[in-house]
């Protein structure tokens, strides 16, 4: 079973990978609230995610 900290761990690495993709594309970075949805959103779709 993982831990928190490995599943936090990957979702601040997917929240960054998404970030910097949005960068790229559309030369923005995405703003709190922004981030703060994809994260709950990740976390309510994939089990990955949750703990």
């Amino acid at each position: 079973m993982k831990t928190q900290l490995e599943v936090a761990c990957k979702l601040y690495n997917t929240l960054l990978h998404a970030e910097q993709e949005e960068y790229e594309k559309n030369k923005r970075t995405m703003n709190k609230t922004e981030l703060r949805q994809l994260a709950l959103d990740l976390r309510k779709k994939n089990k990955e995610f949750q703990v």
